[in-house]
């Protein structure tokens, strides 16, 4: 938990774009290492940087130990509004029902281009078990398996698992 004086506040509060209620607050201040915006509380020589939705939600809810999520998906936006505690797994879920996770060739550990799913797929439909399909592909029967059985790039295959 941070403590904010009342000047912390104001200047907080300085570094935000605020529209109408419904909209997203851009916060304007610092944060060039990622995403999210970065606020630093304190004297100078002693401050500690923050991310500026979490100072934004404690402001308004008060202080919590979960993650502070975005309903809006914007990293920068800091309208309390817009701000939930939850989970990781919250977070997730959260990602997975508005379709903004990583699929196919956009997941960072892709293996499979969809043009090898395809034919996978094809090859599957003409009866050739996984292991052939592997060999034949030169790829690993378990990643194979795994597109013919649905466990991987079942929404682009329409295989589901079971």
């Amino acid at each position: 938990m941070m403590t904010l004086t009342e000047s912390d506040i104001q200047r907080f509060w300085s570094f935000v774009e605020r529209t109408g209620p419904g909209d997203c607050w851009l916060w304007r201040g610092g944060g060039p290492r990622n995403r999210y915006g970065n606020f630093s509380v304190g004297p100078r020589a002693l401050s500690k940087t923050h991310l500026a939705h979490r100072i934004s939600y404690q402001l308004a809810y008060g202080p919590t130990n979960l993650q502070v999520c975005h309903s809006c998906d914007n990293p920068r936006c800091v309208n309390p509004a817009h701000l939930f505690a939850g989970t990781q797994k919250d977070n997730r879920l959260d990602c997975k029902r508005k379709n903004r996770t990583a699929k196919g060739q956009q997941h960072g550990r892709v293996v499979l281009t969809e043009n090898e799913v395809t034919r996978i797929v094809e090859l599957n439909r003409r009866g050739h078990s996984a292991a052939e399909i592997a060999r034949r592909l030169l790829r690993k029967p378990t990643t194979v398996y795994n597109v013919v059985k649905g466990k991987s790039w079942s929404w682009f295959t329409g295989y589901t698992s079971g």
